[in-house]
């Protein structure tokens, strides 16, 4: 994954244990202390000439956003934000309730997470403004698209076939069942 702005380009591969013995890093940052685990997976981040590994768990999907100076990336149940400037890092976990996440996206002045059984809603500072949980997972057996974002709403499709429209608050707009 390559993000970019008008300051920095920051690439991000996922690295095999082996790899990181051989790479040449400025810094390494293992929050749940996973680093000679079995169950993690070692992302190698490459910004302006200066590599950092970020150790996170297994079953993590790699989402990112760059604001700015700021990196931020969402590793299932915490969020890292990596300053560029500094090369430091700082781990949020106070938003993980229940669940596996997905995502992480800009939203009405803050974020949103899409979780497997979730969608939050964060400030900015990265308080939770509001939560939502559907009927099942937010996961199809066919594939198709559970999550999007439409303008100011969000809109979301449940493992059986429920499908909810939310504003921009959070609140129910529109509830269908779709089998």
């Amino acid at each position: 994954m390559i993000l970019y702005n008008s300051v920095y380009e920051v690439e991000i591969t996922e690295i095999t244990k082996l790899e990181l013995t051989t790479f040449k890093y400025d810094k390494i940052f293992d929050y749940m202390k996973l680093i000679d685990s079995e169950f993690s997976k070692i992302w190698n981040i490459f910004i302006n000439k200066s590599n950092m590994i970020l150790v996170a768990h297994m079953s993590a999907p790699c989402s990112c956003i760059l604001h700015e100076s700021e990196l931020i990336i969402l590793l299932d149940g915490y969020i890292v934000i990596l300053d560029l400037n500094t090369y430091e890092m700082t781990a949020i976990d106070d938003f993980k309730n229940h669940g596996c996440f997905f995502a992480i996206y800009e939203y009405d002045e803050g974020y949103i997470i899409h979780g497997e059984l979730e969608i939050i809603k964060l400030s900015n500072d990265f308080k939770i403004e509001w939560s939502f949980s559907g009927s099942d997972i937010f996961v199809r057996a066919d594939g198709t698209e559970c999550f999007r974002i439409i303008d100011d709403k969000v809109e979301v499709r449940c493992w059986d076939g429920l499908e909810v429209l939310l504003d921009i608050k959070g609140k129910v707009i529109k509830e269908t069942y779709n089998k």
